[in-house]
């Protein structure tokens, strides 16, 4: 009997690409979830490079005015152990992140209502022997997974390796190597090997972010008011669609957000260059806290209670002791998000033991000379353990026994700091 492999395809069209290879080597009965819209979902239904037996697609759910069935999401949520708030507060468009529209209460709920029963139905239908999916970055994706491995439907999720951005992991657990007793041995390179190719994962990253800040330079120069405008009011269907991840938005909206972020960006530049530090104080004793990329899924649906990133800081500062200060350094990638307002750098300015470093100085440099490096879930750990520092990562990150402290936060005026590696 043919093995059933349901596939969630989005717009990057990478798991789309994969099932094209894979029916060329392995004899099963293809299924998707295709999430798409208008002139995609077009193609997606008249292809014929992938000979899928049926699809499903999820423009058609939306925001409802009808109030969302509560009794039906408390059975739901006993059934396969989810919590939906906790989902709902990792939603980056049910945060702060969506610019375009505020939902209410019964409106996120509906979403779930709506969701859980799309995600039944399809896994009632085929009753799939694998998923093959993308990172769960958003919430109704989260959801599916959470559906699949309570059914004990196999996951192959594909993430980026910690290691290096042009390296993927598929695993069960988003960034996170599957270890089993079957196969207790994950077969690394050497120390030096996995160093080398990290750094050069880095290097690649911020070379891509020069070229992109030249770009932006030349798109400014090249009269960009007169081709953003042409472009949102271009002839053809509104794009104010009733999914989610649209909702609220109209030609209007976006273009006058497009044109706000093109000056604010610039003042942000100035801010930044103005009023962050560009060296290290001498002879000073430090904690190093690097910020996270925001939106990000790794302190949204990774770890949606570390989300406050400010908070997150102002905890390690009250627990340093008296002759440390804390540097906080800006994510250099954030530029592409056009930087964070300049509230959230202000919220920081006003910090007495703390102090905001330039992207533009290196990690390396920071990790060096601080005496313990902090972070929520991100790479500087592993840089960290490169150079032999103490580290405090707030997040578990892989599937094996480490040391675990039952504790929101951890008091650094009663511990080591100079030996002090856990994972809280």
């Amino acid at each position: 009997m043919k093995d059933k492999i349901l596939f969630w395809i989005s717009k990057d069209l990478i798991h789309f690409g994969i099932a094209n290879e894979l029916q060329k080597k392995y004899d099963a009965d293809l299924y998707a979830i295709i999430e798409t819209y208008d002139k995609p979902k077009e193609f997606f239904q008249n292809q014929n490079l992938v000979n899928f037996k049926k699809t499903w697609y999820l423009d058609n759910l939306g925001v409802q005015n009808k109030k969302p069935d509560i009794e039906y999401l408390k059975t739901k949520e006993k059934q396969y152990g989810i919590n939906i708030w906790h989902l709902a507060y990792g939603e980056r468009y049910f945060l702060d992140f969506n610019k375009y529209y505020k939902f209410s209460s019964d409106e996120v709920l509906s979403f779930f209502e709506q969701e859980f029963r799309f995600f039944e139905s399809v896994l009632d239908d085929i009753k799939p022997d694998f998923v093959i999916v993308r990172l769960p970055d958003y919430h109704h994706i989260r959801l599916f997974c959470e559906i699949c491995k309570k059914e004990n439907i196999k996951l192959l999720i594909l993430s980026r390796s910690k290691f290096s951005l042009n390296h993927f992991i598929i695993s069960q657990e988003p960034h996170k190597i599957d270890i089993t007793e079957k196969n207790p041995k994950i077969f690394v390179r050497s120390i030096s090997d996995i160093k080398k190719l990290h750094t050069s994962g880095k290097r690649n990253q911020l070379k891509e972010l020069s070229n992109q800040r030249q770009g932006f330079s030349r798109l400014i120069r090249r009269n960009a008011l007169r081709s953003i405008f042409m472009f949102f009011m271009a002839s053809g269907k509104n794009n104010d669609r009733e999914r989610f991840l649209e909702h609220g938005r109209t030609r209007i909206r976006m273009l006058i957000k497009t044109l706000s972020i093109l000056f604010k960006v610039r003042y942000r530049d100035y801010f930044i260059d103005k009023y962050l530090l560009k060296s290290i104080i001498p002879h000073k004793k430090f904690v190093y806290f690097p910020l996270h990329l925001e939106p990000e899924e790794d302190i949204l649906m990774g770890r949606p209670f570390y989300t406050n990133q400010i908070e997150v800081l102002k905890h390690i500062a009250k627990s340093l002791p008296g002759d440390y200060i804390l540097y906080v350094k800006e994510h250099p990638i954030q530029r592409k998000l056009n930087w964070r307002p300049i509230s959230f750098y202000k919220q920081i300015l006003e910090l007495p033991n703390v102090s905001i470093i330039h992207p533009e100085v290196k990690n390396t440099e920071l990790t060096e000379k601080c005496s313990l490096v902090c972070t929520i879930g991100g790479s500087a750990g592993l840089e960290a353990a490169f150079l032999k520092k103490p580290a405090v990562i707030f997040t578990k990150k892989l599937n094996q026994n480490k040391i675990t402290i039952d504790r929101n936060w951890l008091d650094l005026t009663k511990v080591n700091i100079n030996d002090l590696i856990v994972w809280l």
